[in-house]
């Protein structure tokens, strides 16, 4: 099961009242997700490797715990993946390929990909009594074509974000079945906040971010973090969103 938007209009913005002082541009979680959740969790967006075999290109994802077995520093939860990527001696993960024909890139940020998406969205699905209701927040840069051509208002969260160039777009939304096993980005217009009708959850993904991050039950977060195709942590509403650099020697 993945999320979908929903192209029909929400034009009352009454449903996304309840994040009214509880969203903001900052740097720790508890702006970026209501406060009012058992417990929280952030999930890595993994980066990707593309390497020559023969006369064809391979792509695959690459874990944050690989590129730090590469560049031996520790992935901790608050890790910050810039500085995961870089070696003691400067050279960074990124300008590396491991051969001469490839190149390694950041990950993919602004949404969670799959398949790591499917298994997160399994999990959200069945942590919630309203699947087929939810509410999305999609920033205007994303669906400005689509989205307003189809008559959806812009919606002002707070003027923090707004300030910052983050209007949304308030669309419905709900679960649907998917062809497993694919790879790659999982929206053309991604929501960056998304929560379920009774609001079991809720999901934020900056449009700058590397990192998805899930306010929920504690028995929800507890599942997300052991789940074996997910990268992810506990976090802390004070943790910050963008991650802590590593402490230089």
């Amino acid at each position: 099961m993945l999320p979908r938007v929903d192209p029909v209009p929400v034009m009352d913005p009454a449903p996304a009242d309840w994040l009214t002082g509880r969203l903001d541009f900052g740097r720790s979680v508890r702006q970026w997700v209501p406060d009012s959740y058992q417990a929280y969790a952030r999930v890595l967006h993994p980066a990707s490797m593309t390497r020559r075999e023969g006369n064809e290109w391979i792509n695959r994802q690459v874990s944050w715990s690989e590129i730090a077995a590469w560049s031996g520093k520790e992935l901790r939860p608050t890790s910050n993946f810039m500085d995961l990527q870089v070696r003691a001696g400067g050279d960074s993960w990124q300008d590396n390929a491991r051969d001469t024909d490839g190149s390694n890139d950041l990950p993919y940020e602004g949404q969670l990909v799959r398949p790591q998406m499917d298994r997160l969205s399994d999990l959200l699905r069945a942590a919630t009594l309203t699947p087929g209701a939810l509410w999305m927040l999609v920033w205007t840069g994303f669906g400005v074509n689509a989205l307003a051509e189809l008559g959806h208002k812009e919606l002002d969260v707070s003027a923090s974000l707004t300030s910052s160039g983050r209007k949304y777009f308030l669309c419905r939304g709900s679960f649907e079945n998917v062809t497993p096993g694919e790879e790659g980005p999982a929206f053309m217009e991604p929501p960056n906040f998304w929560w379920p009708e009774d609001r079991a959850w809720f999901v934020s993904t900056d449009i700058d971010g590397p990192c998805t991050f899930i306010g929920g039950a504690s028995s929800l977060i507890d599942q997300i973090v052991s789940a074996e195709q997910l990268e992810a942590f506990p976090a802390g509403l004070e943790d910050p969103v963008a991650g802590d650099p590593l402490p230089t020697a």
